[in-house]
């Protein structure tokens, strides 16, 4: 689990979305933000179901299936991305009924309890935090814990500021200045990756993020020295620095950049196992409450804490237990999805081009008896073949709906659905009952 997000296997997952926001960064970025934070919460709910075993194997045909989910709705707004989460907790709500063997064959109300029970006790079973973080801090945090009255760099944060203040700008560093003597933990991982690559909050703010740069906004995201520097430059010169504050800031830009660009972005995944009668409380709450025992995808909300942000710890937080989970860089992700997008792409044409078959062209002969012109090529009509299209194949005997009518589950089937060819020129499965 620990590296499966800088594998090669979660990029080759994730390559269909290299074509489909090539274009749209904003939405590529959103994407695998979005994305990392369900592969979390896969791992908090399938670790709660079986804590002795957790299989990545798993966990990257949940992540192809979102992907392929994501394509075929060609999804791009994902701050507004509801249907989003109603599918993520049907794919989760397989994965469960896989891992622990379930019989769905025949649903009735006694199975919807049983389930919901497994999901409540499951998502109960610990207690999570994530704290995402630079790659600098790793070895500090392992050892040490998380420390918010441990801050190596915090004057210079304060002197850099004042410079700053002294020209009339306030909050070039973020929340730098106010953020004293607490951390940031989140209770959901879906915004792990952002706070991630944007690590520390303070020097994604100093070079790009704030409200006074009027360049690029992401330059440490994207480990672009040249944006990050021009930013710097331009909040120098509009405050018309001295010599010597000038010499100060650049040389503090300089020196942060060394230390905190290329890093791996990094999430400590904080799990605490709670009591079992605090576990059995929970899941009692949860599944009586008519919100959550009508709807699972409402029930996967509440248990993956999705509106649980951002808490300010004063304490310090013990990491010995903690698993340090490394996060891709964003360019170097995104480089490695192309590759394996383009590489797919190039295997299908060659299976294509090997599948036709061979046509041979009887040299015509004229009734005089002399060759025929060559010179004119004949017209040959090639029917394109027509892309492939997203499959998406219901489980059980017929869709068992439950909830907001939108939940089907059940056993992975064991082929793929018989295919038609219709006149709009995609491949489409036979969907009974839809």
């Amino acid at each position: 689990m620990e590296k499966y997000f800088v594998s090669d296997e979660f990029a080759a997952s994730l390559s269909p979305l290299a074509e489909l926001f090539k274009d749209d960064k904003r939405a590529m970025k959103d994407a695998i933000e979005y994305l990392v934070g369900a592969g979390l919460e896969h791992y908090m709910i399938l670790h709660g179901v079986n804590s002795n075993s957790y299989d990545t194997n798993k966990l990257n045909s949940f992540m192809q299936r979102m992907v392929n989910y994501i394509v075929k709705n060609n999804t791009r707004d994902f701050t507004r991305y509801h249907d989003l989460d109603v599918q993520e907790s049907k794919e989760l709500l397989g994965d469960v009924i896989r891992e622990m063997g379930i019989d769905v064959s025949q649903a009735d109300e006694e199975l919807k309890k049983k389930l919901r029970d497994i999901v409540c006790l499951a998502a109960d079973r610990y207690d999570f935090m994530f704290h995402s973080f630079n790659g600098y801090y790793l070895d500090s945090i392992k050892e040490n814990g998380i420390d918010p009255n441990s801050k190596e760099d915090e004057q210079e944060l304060l002197h850099i500021n004042g410079i700053f203040e002294k020209y009339g700008l306030n909050m070039v560093l973020g929340w730098a200045k106010y953020d004293k003597g607490t951390v940031s933990v989140s209770m959901t991982p879906s915004v792990s990756y952002h706070y991630a690559i944007s690590s520390p909050e303070w020097f994604s703010q100093f070079t790009g993020g704030s409200t006074y740069h009027k360049g690029e906004k992401t330059p440490l995201e994207e480990n672009n020295f040249e944006a990050a520097q021009n930013n710097v430059a331009s909040l120098i010169d509009r405050c018309n620095m001295s010599e010597e504050d000038r010499n100060t800031v650049m040389d503090f830009f300089l020196k942060s950049w060394e230390k905190y660009a290329n890093q791996t972005p990094m999430v400590a995944v904080i799990e605490t196992k709670l009591p079992q009668d605090v576990i059995v409380d929970f899941a009692r709450f949860r599944r009586t409450q008519s919100y959550y025992s009508d709807s699972i995808d409402h029930l996967f909300d509440a248990v993956l804490n999705k509106d649980i942000v951002d808490n300010r710890i004063s304490e310090k937080i013990d990491t010995s237990n903690a698993k340090f989970v490394e996060l891709p860089k964003y360019n170097e992700l995104v480089q490695k999805m192309t590759y394996f997008n383009e590489q797919e792409k190039a295997n299908r044409q060659q299976i294509y081009q090997t599948e036709q078959p061979d046509v041979v062209m009887e040299q015509p002969i004229q009734e005089d008896g002399g060759q025929f012109d060559y010179d004119t090529e004949p017209q040959v009509e090639v029917k394109e073949k027509p892309e492939d299209d997203y499959h998406e194949v219901t489980y059980g005997n017929d869709p068992d709906y439950y909830g907001d009518g939108e939940l089907m589950f059940g056993p992975e089937p064991p082929e793929a659905a018989e295919e038609e060819y219709v006149d709009d020129g995609v491949y489409r499965s036979h969907r009974r009952g839809r």
